[in-house]
């Protein structure tokens, strides 16, 4: 029997994979403060390292194939890749822009936290996620370093908002 709140948190699980894989992997981008950025390439086959189920590359389109079921799995438990990324990117978890670096014969895109993820979910709780799956305490550098970036963030609402 399949649920739906089996399908949610399938949904939930993938996205925290994901978040952590653009904080652990990404790369940060001049113009974009501390965001870090994931390549799609780079980004599918990360996750297909971890499951072998899912696809290596990623789709040629943009948008991903219109399906006759609204379950954003394929069998029940493996996810539909494109259909969750364009999901999370339509609810702000996830932002997904062209690559400017990008050429012809290789075109790419990134993705990076949205700005919903960053508030409900945050990088403290990622980086705390990423602890927790491997088994070790959170990294003191990275705690630090986030520390470090809330004043700084704080200051700039703050002055945003005057």
């Amino acid at each position: 029997m399949h649920s739906i709140h089996k399908d949610s948190s399938i949904e939930k699980g993938l996205l925290m994979v994901v978040l952590a894989l653009i904080f652990c992997k990404g790369n940060l981008r001049p113009g974009f403060g501390s965001l870090r950025w994931i390549s799609e390439i780079d980004l599918y086959r990360l996750l297909h390292g971890l499951d072998e189920s899912l696809p290596q590359d990623p789709p040629t389109s943009d948008v991903p194939k219109k399906t006759t079921t609204v379950s954003s799995t394929v069998d029940g438990t493996t996810p539909k890749l494109d259909v969750m990324l364009y999901n999370f990117c339509n609810l702000d978890y996830l932002w997904k822009v062209k690559d400017e670096e990008a050429t012809e014969d290789r075109p790419d895109h990134l993705y990076t936290m949205g700005p919903r993820a960053a508030l409900e979910v945050g990088r403290k709780q990622i980086v705390y996620f990423c602890s927790e799956i491997l088994d070790e305490q959170p990294d003191p550098t990275m705690l630090q370093e986030l520390e470090e970036e809330l004043p700084t963030q704080t200051q700039a609402t703050t002055q945003g908002s005057t």
